[in-house]
């Protein structure tokens, strides 16, 4: 009977790893929509609890968030970026290749067929982003759904949920408490950091914008501050299209100024350096292994690796610590 008890265990623990194995690999697809839709519903339950004061019925009240982050936030973002994407292509389209090399040539004529094939391979990496975006549109509206729907569950149930998983996790509470606190650190940590980014490069674009003469600074400026808080965006989407334009009505000057100054200043010391530091100081995560974690995690991953890879490495570390530094208790 013992050893058949054994079996029946040993079997039970097998069915349950190609069950894992399994479920997992169905929620691969969708793991960008999982992710966003937990940092989603972390982000907005502080509005969540203060309409509920009023409501004092957290499903109803969760339905009304949620129905207003896809009112306020997912739709006007969707429309945006399907106007921005087509409206830069069509520019791509109109673009005239050859009057932008007599420009370059007319100007510093030694120089003038690098700079062409730069913009020109630029400028097609931009547009094969743009397309691959369009292509990838129903794929992206699947997990915006799956988004919104774990947005919903998290605000409705993020109180008990917790304390089912604390109450079950096969480890000491304390440990599974320093996780959800680690989890709860990295997960503000990140959309304080993209939040905070997104201000600094629109007030900066702004600056750059004025000083050097493109058209609508505080238009773009606030492109720029959405571009600004999304991963894998990032600033050069603003700032390499109006560079161009600039030296394609022939502001040479003015068009590789703002270049300059906003690679080093934006893309480099601000979308990364900053960044970096800014969510490595929020979430106590070292800056190395901050960096690693985000460019890792979106390589692996892709748009929620920006929360996954920092986690990984992160509980990887808690681990150490807790079983080789401090020992488990």
């Amino acid at each position: 009977m013992k050893e058949y008890g054994e079996f029946n265990r040993h079997l039970l623990l097998l069915v349950f790893a190609i069950l894992l194995g399994l479920s997992v690999f169905l929620s691969l697809p969708l793991l960008d929509g999982i992710v966003w839709g937990f940092i989603i519903g972390f982000a907005f339950m502080p509005l969540n609890k203060l309409i509920d004061r009023k409501i004092n019925n957290l499903k109803i009240t969760s339905a009304i968030t949620t129905t207003l982050i896809v009112l306020v936030v997912v739709v006007p973002f969707i429309l945006f970026l399907e106007k921005a994407v087509t409206g830069f292509i069509g520019l791509y389209s109109k673009l005239d290749f050859i009057k932008m090399g007599e420009v370059f040539y007319n100007l510093i004529p030694s120089i003038a067929p690098h700079l062409q094939n730069i913009m020109e391979n630029v400028l097609a990496v931009l547009v094969n982003l743009a397309s691959g975006m369009i292509i990838s549109l129903p794929s992206k509206l699947l997990n915006i759904l799956i988004a919104m729907a774990v947005t919903y569950y998290i605000l409705r149930e993020s109180g008990e949920l917790a304390k089912k998983i604390k109450k079950h996790a096969p480890m000491d509470e304390h440990i599974t408490e320093m996780l959800f606190e680690r989890s709860k650190s990295i997960l503000y940590g990140t959309i304080y950091g993209m939040v905070t980014i997104g201000i600094i490069l629109s007030i900066l674009g702004y600056f750059g914008f004025l000083i050097f003469g493109v058209p609508y600074p505080g238009f773009f400026a606030f492109l720029m501050l959405i571009v600004g808080m999304l991963p894998m965006i990032g600033p050069a989407v603003i700032y390499v299209p109006l560079a161009i334009y600039l030296i394609y009505i022939g502001d040479l000057f003015n068009g590789l100024g703002l270049l300059i100054y906003s690679f080093i200043l934006l893309s480099t010391l601000v979308d990364i350096v900053l960044k970096t530091k800014l969510i490595s100081d929020r979430t106590k995560i070292h800056p190395v292994i901050s960096l690693v974690g985000i460019l890792g995690g979106i390589s692996a991953f892709g748009i929620s690796g920006i929360i996954l890879g920092p986690l990984i490495l992160s509980f990887l570390f808690l681990f150490f610590e807790i079983y080789f530094v401090r020992g488990v208790k």
